[in-house]
């Protein structure tokens, strides 16, 4: 059913491409680029007509949603193996000017290379098939005034909910008006995309005026030295493609690029490339530019010819969607983020986190953690620094820190209180200690091991205030986290084989480690240093019960004549 809706959806666009193809040519005021966009618009209909077949498969998804008083149209090409179970890149492939996505997705070929790389492409469609990206800077080429770019972000949003896509790995790329479009994608929606590609397509003189990034973006181009279409010297609203090249390097601070001369692998199309790199760029923000040497107004390594007498030369010796995606690959949204901070007070937030600030893992400002449902806090180990305050306060069932063992540095003060059933510090254990400012730990009335490596180097370093006091035995005040200190932590870390399980316990626990031989002897420790339990071991692996214990951070040591090893433990 699909297949034929699909076709149908073919058949009747195909029809309205020729009535509209006739009407073009009624006005001798009409320009000749933009006569041979409309006689473009013929051709790459009649490719996707022909070739429909080819395309009509299970992978195509068509979809539509209201956006703006549209109705707004977009196909979904699947890699063969997608899994819901897993997160896919997503390319949004945009069309030219009066063309449409079903032509580019056939002309282009990209879905090729999405089936073998493995990653999702996206061809919306635009209203009256042009977008408003700035083209009409040229008179020639009137544009509606419609809001493409709240569309495109609509539809990042409404495809993270139809399927598994990996929000930091979103990337568009367009052909001719679909360049012009990926550029305005870049200036007003930066922070949404990991990298962008324009393919016969400049930027245009509004876009370039009005780009408001501030976020530097990956940029490849690609543009032929004798393109009809979209004049490599520029024209009336647009920059030239040198004048574009400079814009972007200028945006991402770029220097020193490095020419190459591509091999003539195909000695037939008429045409050569030189790549030009920009590797030194802020942000690690690369531009590569690709220029085709008397190439025309085409998609190098297309899936057919236009007529080189009308639209130029077609460049074989490098593929364009094989040169995109080895440029996108390598870009993941990691900018900073959040400069007015976050307070999370749910488990869902959390939750949520990489989904609704993908790429985020600097976070600028302030983080709070409060909340009476919050049990874990694992989708948070994409974080790897907190530019403000960092507090942990109220949580009522959160037993643990684990899922922050990314985060390595703090730029204010960590503070940790009034968390009900919290019982260990393990997951903060990678903050560089110079980074804290003021420690406050203080009103966690289950919290007994506080000895981890980041606080008790702080605690050595005595950067800033230190206010540690009713909190449970073993972290109830600074001398006594100080006290655990003392015992090595690089002992216990380093080379130990020793298992303890569960832990924290407030029962039983298995003790085990290959390294006991029928004369190792068992010792366990509280945090003064006492002798709590001792015995002699003849297995490697012994049960015993702690339940006399108090509550509290034990050490746990293996000895006998070849070796002595050191574990944690936590009584609860």
């Amino acid at each position: 059913m699909k297949t034929n809706y699909l076709n149908s959806v073919l058949q009747n666009e195909f029809r309205f491409s020729a009535i509209k193809t006739i009407v073009f040519f009624k006005s001798d005021a009409e320009v000749s680029s933009y006569k041979l966009i409309s006689l473009l618009r013929s051709i790459i209909f009649f490719i996707t007509f022909i070739f429909a077949p080819t395309i009509l498969k299970a992978q195509i998804e068509y979809h539509t949603f209201e956006f703006d008083g549209y109705i707004r149209k977009y196909w979904v090409f699947l890699p063969q193996d997608y899994n819901n179970a897993l997160n896919y890149p997503v390319v949004f492939n945009l069309h030219g000017y009066e063309h449409w996505p079903l032509g580019q997705m056939n002309y282009s070929g990209m879905n090729s290379v999405a089936d073998t790389a493995g990653f999702i492409v996206v061809y919306p469609q635009a209203v009256d098939s042009i977008w408003n990206s700035g083209i009409g800077d040229n008179p020639a080429f009137p544009t509606p005034d419609v809001d493409d770019v709240g569309f495109i972000n609509a539809l990042i949003d409404t495809l993270n909910i139809q399927y598994s896509i990996d929000l930091s790995r979103i990337y568009s790329c367009g052909w001719s008006n679909g360049g012009f479009m990926s550029y305005k994608l870049a200036c007003q929606l930066g922070y949404r995309f990991a990298a962008i590609a324009s393919v016969a397509g400049t930027i245009s003189e509004s876009t370039a005026g009005n780009c408001n990034s501030q976020i530097t973006t990956p940029v490849l181009y690609i543009h032929g030295t004798a393109d009809p279409v979209v004049p490599y010297e520029g024209t009336t609203g647009w920059y030239s493609a040198e004048q574009t090249l400079q814009f972007w390097v200028n945006l991402n601070g770029c220097s020193n690029p490095d020419t190459t001369e591509m091999p003539d692998l195909n000695t037939n199309d008429n045409c050569t490339v030189e790549r030009i790199t920009y590797a030194e760029c802020a942000e690690d923000s690369k531009i590569i530019f690709f220029k085709i040497i008397n190439g025309g107004h085409t998609w190098p390594g297309a899936t057919v010819n236009l007529n080189p007498a009308i639209f130029g030369n077609t460049n074989h010796d490098i593929n364009a969607n094989l040169e995109i995606w080895n440029f996108f690959k390598d870009y993941f949204l990691t900018q900073p983020c959040l400069p007015e901070g976050i307070t999370f007070t749910t488990q869902a937030e959390i939750d949520n986190f990489e989904n609704t600030y993908p790429g985020c893992i600097e976070i600028e400002g302030n983080v709070e953690i409060n909340g009476d449902n919050i049990t874990n806090l694992d989708s948070l180990d994409v974080v790897t620094a907190i530019g403000g305050n960092f507090s942990i306060v109220n949580n009522n069932v959160l037993t643990s820190l684990e899922g922050l063992e990314n985060l390595t540095s703090i730029g204010g003060n960590l503070l940790i209180a009034g968390n009900s059933v919290l019982t260990i510090l393990t997951g903060l254990d990678s903050i560089e200690p110079g980074t804290i400012n003021d420690l406050s730990i203080f009103g966690n009335p289950s919290l007994c091991d506080c000895d981890i490596l980041s606080i008790c180097q702080y605690l050595n370093i005595s950067v800033g205030t230190i206010d540690i006091h009713d909190n449970a035995t073993g972290c109830n005040s600074q001398d006594e986290v100080e006290l655990a200190c003392q015992t090595p932590i690089e002992e216990i870390k380093a080379g130990n084989e020793i298992t303890i399980i569960p832990n924290p316990s407030n029962d039983k626990i298995t003790i085990s480690s290959p390294s006991i031989t029928g004369n190792t002897q068992l010792s366990i420790f509280n945090v003064n240093s006492e002798k709590v339990i001792e015995m002699q071991l003849t297995y490697n692996e012994t049960q015993l019960n702690i339940s006399t214990l108090p509550r509290g951070v034990y050490f746990v040591r293996l000895q006998n004549e070849k070796m002595v090893e050191v574990g944690k433990m936590v009584k609860e």
